[in-house]
C-alpha cells in the first residue's frame, strides 16, 4: 500500500505549479463572483442557455440518426424543447437562474456528500474534504430552502464561496505537493 501511494504521489509532484495556478483562479473567481452577484447570477444564466441549446442540438441530431430506432422521436422533439428553453432562457437569463437555483443546491448537496465520501478513502488531506464537504452541504441546503430572489443573490454568494474553498484547497494541495517534490 505504502508503495502505491509513493508511486501516485511521484506522479502528481511535478505538475503542484498547475494546481497551484488552478487554485489562484478559482480563489480569484470567487471573490469576483462574491463582489459581482447580478454578474454573477447573469453568467449563470448565460451559460445555462448555452447548455440547453448544445444539449438540445445534440439530442435532435442522435434523434434524427435513425428515427425507427426505440425513442428517435423522442429525442427530437426533446431536443427541440431544450432548444426553444435556451432561447428563452437567453432572452431573460434570470428566468432561468431561478428555476436553477435549487438545482445548483442540489447539486452543492450532493458534491459536499461525495466530497464526504472521498475523505473516507483519501490517503491524506481527509480534514480539508469533510470540511469543503460540509461547506457545499450546508449552502446547498441553504439554497433550496429560502425563496427564489433571495436565493438569486445568495447563488452568486454561493459560487463564490464554494470557488474560493476550493481554490484554497487546491493550493494547499499543490504546497504540499511541492513539498514532496524537494524530498
Amino acid at each position: 500500500m505504502a508503495e502505491s501511494i509513493e508511486r501516485e504521489t511521484a506522479r502528481l509532484r511535478p505538475g503542484w505549479g498547475w494546481v497551484l495556478v488552478l487554485g489562484i483562479v478559482l480563489v480569484v473567481a470567487g471573490v469576483l463572483a462574491i463582489l459581482q452577484p447580478i454578474a454573477t447570477s447573469l453568467a449563470t444564466g448565460i451559460i445555462l442557455a448555452w447548455l440547453l441549446i448544445a444539449g438540445g442540438i445534440f439530442a435532435v441530431v442522435a434523434g434524427m440518426t435513425d428515427l425507427r430506432a426505440v425513442g428517435g422521436w423522442i429525442y427530437v422533439l426533446l431536443g427541440l424543447l431544450s432548444v426553444l428553453a435556451g432561447i428563452i432562457v437567453m432572452i431573460n437569463p434570470f428566468s432561468g437562474v431561478l428555476s436553477l437555483v435549487w438545482a445548483i443546491g442540489a447539486w452543492l448537496v450532493l458534491a459536499g456528500l461525495l466530497q464526504l465520501a472521498g475523505a473516507a478513502r483519501a490517503p491524506a488531506g481527509k480534514g480539508w474534504l469533510v470540511f469543503l464537504g460540509l461547506v457545499d452541504i450546508i449552502l446547498g441546503i441553504a439554497l433550496m430552502i429560502m425563496d427564489p430572489f433571495s436565493a438569486l443573490f445568495f447563488l452568486a454568494v454561493a459560487i463564490g464561496v464554494s470557488f474560493v474553498v476550493r481554490g484554497a484547497g487546491a493550493i494547499l494541495f499543490a504546497l504540499g505537493l511541492r513539498r514532496l517534490s524537494r524530498l
